[in-house]
């Protein structure tokens, strides 16, 4: 053989060589398309540490600011301060409510009945299975009793009350007050009355930072009554849903995208100083917060949101079945004319959805069967008990609705 002579170059050793140059640019794309991901992620991250930080700075600004507005009314305080028997006025007002006795007796207007009584609390038909509402001479007794106080606390808030004094946590008693002499003047038929009652429920509620559905649960329910003993129309109803959905939470903290990044924050703080790729720092978080039931605002976690904001629901689609009945003489597409009319709160929907579970649907929560011109039944499917507890609401409302005995029988 001759030694000039070439030993030829295998094929299978070219073909590997072409595998592992294929391998290398493969494993190098996907390299460079994982940098390019882990990177995007940990710019969404930094960014939401910086909008943190942003919102914080906003947030303490709005604090400074609502401060410097405190010591201004608390100027405007000391100024009063040459109206002596304004300040005594309103100090009585909020030492008398707070008497024991009134606390008592309202906790006795509130108490649901033993088990075991004759009362079907089923019954959708009857009122709510407390005192306030089935025993109308005893909400009547306490008012009467109260009533010389009840007038001064009017006298107080109207026409123009001192802020100053309105932001003193007493006024949670005040308002307990007004709340059962509404009750009270439905019973009575008593309008004019139970108007400027709802004027005194809302301007407490106003100068006392009592925002949020949740804080009207109580006063939906009266509403509902009001609605049913014909005490208010269509105009005063939406104007009441109006000044309880422009209450919701404004307070940066209760934002739901601030809330998840302060989260995040707080869960990147357990491992400060570790070095963990993004994406697994993601997935991490999000079955942190899935786990902690975080992923919801905390201020619409629980039952008694739900149940308030199932409340809020219920009056609106009322209120706007009964607008529809008005516009359309009677002869309405169900659910069409109602949801074409029917206003709910993007706060309020929000909590809704986390009842449902991110599944809300407003057209299959309530039904309306008609059954003659401007006559029908309307009925809510809700997810949660909103008949019973103090303030309870009725699931089935026949429209026209009938004045409701306030008995019960």
């Amino acid at each position: 053989m001759s030694r000039t002579m070439k030993i030829a170059f295998p094929s299978w050793m070219l073909a590997a060589t072409m595998a592992s140059l294929i391998a290398v640019l493969a494993v190098g794309f996907l390299a460079m398309q994982m940098i390019s991901g882990e990177t995007a992620i940990r710019r969404d991250q930094l960014l939401r540490i910086r909008r943190l930080e942003q919102s914080s700075k906003e947030y303490l600004t709005a604090i400074q600011a609502k401060q410097q507005s405190s010591d201004t009314s608390a100027s405007d305080v000391s100024a009063a301060s040459q109206d002596p028997d304004g300040i005594r006025r309103v100090e009585g007002v909020l030492a008398q409510a707070q008497d024991p006795y009134i606390a008592a007796q309202s906790s006795l207007l509130e108490a649901e009945p033993q088990i075991g009584s004759t009362v079907d609390p089923i019954d959708e038909t009857l009122v709510p299975n407390v005192a306030w509402a089935r025993k109308p001479e005893v909400l009547s007794k306490f008012v009467r009793h109260n009533r010389n106080l009840i007038d001064s606390v009017y006298e107080v808030l109207e026409p123009e009350p001192n802020h100053g004094y309105l932001n003193d946590y007493r006024m949670r008693k005040v308002r307990d007050l007004v709340f059962w002499d509404m009750a009270d003047c439905i019973v009575a038929q008593d309008k004019e009355r139970f108007e400027k009652g709802l004027r005194a429920y809302f301007r407490i509620s106003e100068t006392t930072g009592y925002q949020g559905v949740v804080h009207h649960t109580a006063l939906l329910c009266l509403l509902h009554r009001a609605l049913d003993e014909k005490m208010i129309d269509t105009k005063t109803a939406t104007t009441s849903l109006d000044r309880i959905a422009s209450m919701q939470a404004e307070n940066p903290r209760y934002d739901v995208g601030f809330l998840s990044d302060q989260n995040f924050y707080a869960f990147g703080q357990r491992f400060d100083g570790l070095w963990i790729l993004p994406s697994i720092k993601q997935a991490m978080f999000e079955e942190w917060r899935y786990r902690n039931n975080l992923n919801t605002h905390p201020e619409m976690v629980g039952d008694l949101h739900h149940v308030s904001a199932l409340k809020y629901f219920a009056f609106a689609v009322r209120v706007a079945l009964m607008q529809a009945i008005q516009d359309k003489q009677g002869q309405i597409q169900s659910p069409t004319d109602v949801l074409a009319r029917l206003e709910i709160p993007a706060e309020i929907q929000t909590i809704l959805s986390s009842a449902m579970n991110g599944n809300y649907s407003a057209s299959s929560l309530f039904t309306y069967t008609q059954q003659a011109t401007g006559v029908g039944e309307l009925k809510f499917n809700l997810i949660r008990d909103v008949s019973s507890g103090p303030f309870g609401i009725r699931t089935r409302y026949q429209i026209p609705m009938a004045p409701v005995n306030s008995t019960g029988n």
